[in-house]
């Protein structure tokens, strides 16, 4: 059933949810309950421009993040009931790095140039702390984060179907893979090999628009194996 509903802010109106991310627990008012958190991107690649002169075309506005707990009765904001704007982002998928406490990835495309965009934001702070500059200018928008097994490493996946590897501490690029498929290639999904093995012979597994599956060996950064719909 229908517990609870949240109305957007003002200044998030139009927008659309791209990607919802559970944080953890944690307790929330006198009562200590204990909520979940819920983090939102809301894009706004619909919102149309108010200035009479301005183009019929809608205009997209950077995304906001937006911090929300949720108990079994109720659904609040912790973000002032604002969200935490991004510059010149148009975010469109996640991440929480293990050990990065307070702290989520956003990746999306930057506005101004359409290139890639990936950017740490401490969601409690309400601060972006660092614009990650070391994915290839030439790669599209990003669609899909990961966190690698290694700490401080995540993979991220493009529209284009690159697929890099990266250093978040240090803001390096490690290496990148290319992801091809018979139609679109835009990459949805990652997951790393997590099991006993994983040490000696990592994997990672790429998901494309298309239903392709592609499976690449991190050691040879090779093409493992595909499996097509």
């Amino acid at each position: 059933n229908l517990v609870d509903t949240f109305e957007l802010p003002d200044d998030c109106q139009g927008m659309v949810i791209r990607h919802v991310l559970r944080l953890g627990k944690r307790n929330v008012g006198e009562k200590k309950l204990s909520a979940q958190l819920l983090v939102g991107v809301l894009l706004g690649g619909e919102v149309a421009e108010e200035d009479e002169d301005s183009s019929d075309e809608d205009v997209t506005k950077p995304s906001q993040v937006l911090i929300l707990a949720a108990n079994r009765t109720s659904l609040q904001s912790l973000s002032d009931g604002s969200g935490i704007p991004l510059s010149d982002t148009d975010g469109e998928v996640l991440c929480h790095p293990s050990a990065y406490l307070n702290k989520i990835l956003v990746g999306g495309r930057q506005i101004e140039t359409d290139g890639p965009a990936l950017t740490l934001v401490n969601i409690r702070s309400r601060q972006i702390i660092h614009e990650f500059a070391c994915l290839p200018s030439d790669s599209d928008s990003v669609t899909s984060l990961i966190q690698s097994p290694a700490m401080d490493t995540v993979a991220v996946g493009t529209r284009n179907g690159n697929i890099h590897l990266a250093n978040t501490k240090h803001d390096v690029l490690l290496f990148s893979l290319r992801h091809v498929s018979k139609s679109s290639a835009t990459i949805t999904s990652l997951s790393f090999r997590t099991d006993v093995s994983s040490s000696s012979h990592p994997l990672l597994a790429a998901g494309c628009v298309d239903g392709t599956i592609t499976v690449w060996n991190l050691q040879t950064r090779r093409l493992q194996t595909t499996f097509s719909p």
